[in-house]
């Protein structure tokens, strides 16, 4: 038998961006002699700089990218992101940081995003309004960078940080950003500074901040769709606003407890015939590694004769389809079925949507039908 990789960790942007403030941070002080050869040398000894990561361990990174304009009096270092085994849009995008250094009796590191870092421009999100989409952790991360190698030369003053990522605008539409109100750029994230491979706890964050902006900008119901066909489905049929739209994925049980949780009173639920056959009994997850097709036992519950004809659950979808008023039937039975389970669950109004494959609405049902 083959044995199962092991996925392989990666950095978050947020490490990057403060591996690369302290190795700019490093260069800086080394070009205005605060800072010895030797020093600086041992500090970014192989190209490698080393910061505390929120778990309190050190970790290094590679440097890509590593300047000094003596004009501008301004250091500038670069990081590739590296996210492991993650599929992460961001992978192999470079982060970068600009320093700044000025003598002061006041000791501060203000830090703020260029090129690529998207502002936010909706309620709801760890970051203000106007302020550029750099979290809270990222933030202390870098700032403890910089204070870390300031405090190897001995300065004292404040240091002025820039972080940018020159593919960020064009890398940001392939992320949520535009659902979640952040333009022309991507955010510095990370609550670890580590990227687990295909984690459903990143995933799971992301449906949370959705749901904060969604409520923060006066969103009355959302709508949680188990992928993006049967979202685009929806959006070609209702009017609703943008941000009212939640890409829970597979993680529809989480999506709909952290609706309630966050005061939504009523949602409706986008979906597929396969992924809503699986919310029908009761799974919290519908993904296929936690639950796979049944044909037998899934065509059983149309009450077919012939369940080993059906490979594929669009192919019982089909034939479902194909029965006419006992088939319409059956669909509308199974979304009040699952709009009951999630109610009943949560103590919530839920109405579900099952479109087909092409996108026209098939059946509909909700928790409060008879």
């Amino acid at each position: 038998m083959k044995e199962k990789k092991t996925l392989r960790l990666g950095f978050t942007t947020g490490a990057c961006a403060a591996a690369a403030a302290k190795a700019a941070c490093i260069q800086w002080l080394y070009s205005f002699n605060f800072i010895s050869f030797e020093v600086a040398r041992n500090l970014l000894e192989n190209k490698r700089v080393e910061i505390y990561f929120p778990d309190g361990q050190t970790r290094e990174l590679f440097i890509n990218d590593l300047y000094f304009n003596s004009k501008d009096r301004i250091s500038r270092a670069g990081i590739i992101k590296d996210a492991g085994d993650d599929p992460d849009v961001t992978h192999g995008a470079l982060i970068a940081a600009e320093v700044v250094l000025s003598e002061d009796e006041k000791e501060e590191v203000q830090i703020k995003g260029g090129e690529g870092v998207g502002i936010v421009t909706r309620p709801g999100l760890p970051i203000g309004v106007g302020d550029h989409a750099i979290n809270p952790v990222p933030r202390l991360m870098i700032e403890k960078a910089v204070r870390e190698a300031m405090s190897v030369s001995g300065f004292k003053g404040k240091a002025f940080v820039t972080i940018h990522v020159p593919e960020g605008k064009y890398l940001s539409k392939k992320t949520l950003n535009p659902r979640l109100g952040i333009v022309n750029g991507i955010s510095i994230l990370g609550t670890t500074g580590i990227v687990k491979p295909l984690s459903s706890e990143a995933y799971a964050e992301s449906i949370a901040l959705q749901l904060k902006v969604a409520r923060a900008t006066n969103v009355q119901e959302v709508v949680i769709s188990t992928g993006r066909s049967s979202e685009k489905a929806h959006m070609n049929l209702f009017n609703y606003p943008e941000q009212s739209y939640i890409l829970g994925g597979n993680l529809i049980d989480y999506s709909v407890y952290e609706a309630k949780r966050i005061g939504f009173t009523k949602i409706v639920i986008a979906t597929q015939f396969v992924k809503l056959l699986k919310m029908s009994e009761g799974f919290s997850s519908t993904h296929s590694s936690y639950v796979g097709f049944d044909p037998c036992r899934w065509a059983s519950l149309v009450g077919t004769s012939i369940p080993y004809e059906f490979n594929t659950g669009r192919e019982l979808f089909f034939h479902i389809l194909s029965m006419g008023t006992n088939g319409k039937k059956f669909l509308e039975d199974l979304c009040r079925k699952v709009a009951k389970i999630f109610s009943e669950r949560y103590g919530i109004l839920v109405s579900v949507k099952l479109f087909d494959y092409k996108g026209p609405l098939v059946a509909e049902g909700g928790s409060e039908d008879e």
